[in-house]
């Protein structure tokens, strides 16, 4: 299972903030240490899942959005996209290649 990724919704706004972030914080990570963003709006719409990844969350309790795992770790969603900044760049410092 991969071991950083986000799973965000089209139209949610604090889902909008946070792959903001990752963005920006994807660009200072190497390749392989990247946070994967995995778009929830079919899985949560139609129940389709196109990613082997939604399967796997739906089976362990998928409640909210945005839904953050990054190394074994599940991250609350932020109450704004700077503490969420903030908290990522301490937790991956060691990774940045930047």
């Amino acid at each position: 299972m991969l071991n950083r990724f986000i799973i965000a919704r089209r139209g949610c706004a604090i889902c909008h903030g946070v792959v903001q972030v990752v963005n920006h914080l994807n660009l200072r990570l190497p390749l392989k240490k990247q946070i994967r963003i995995i778009d929830g709006f079919l899985h949560d719409e139609f129940g389709v899942s196109v990613d082997p990844i939604m399967n796997a969350v739906a089976d362990k309790g998928f409640d909210m959005y945005p839904f953050i795992f990054i190394s074994g770790i599940r991250i609350q969603p932020p109450l704004h996209p700077k503490l969420f900044k903030t908290f990522m760049v301490k937790l991956l410092e060691d990774d940045f290649i930047i």
